[in-house]
């Protein structure tokens, strides 16, 4: 997961990446949706079960404001799915906490990587069902 902060225009970007069987399995058990999935249609309900799960699923806070995330793009290939989410903030925030709780719930051995921009400050955390959120002061 990829937590890309862009403060001269107050935008963060996400980027996450997972197993196809992974996102589908963790989808359907935070949805409760047995519809079939797919990423290549632009506008169907899937897209915006989608969007319910991640805003379930990653939360970004910037100074204990909880922003909302918009799917931006969502494709699935090689049994991959890569997702793009975009998160407005106020520009002067400095302090940024970064929630995600994929799996955590059914995989006691999940980990994500979870790598945080901003301008020259560079983060890398392992997130894992026990430590599912960091928090991130830049200058």
């Amino acid at each position: 997961m990829g937590v890309e902060c862009f403060p001269e225009k107050g935008v963060i970007k996400v980027f996450l990446k997972m197993s196809y069987d992974d996102f589908v399995f963790d989808y359907r058990y935070t949805i409760n949706d047995d519809q079939g999935f797919n990423p290549k249609v632009k506008i169907d309900t899937a897209v915006i079960l989608v969007s319910k799960y991640l805003a379930n699923r990653i939360q970004i806070f910037a100074e204990d404001k909880t922003l909302k995330g918009k799917l931006e793009n969502l494709e699935s290939a090689g049994g991959e799915v890569n997702m793009d989410l975009l998160y407005y903030y106020n520009k002067r925030a400095k302090n940024f906490r970064v929630k995600n709780t994929i799996l955590t719930g059914l995989n006691k051995n999940q980990s994500t990587l979870l790598i945080f921009k901003y301008n020259d400050y560079e983060e890398g955390v392992k997130l894992t069902p026990e430590k599912t959120e960091q928090t991130f002061t830049v200058k």
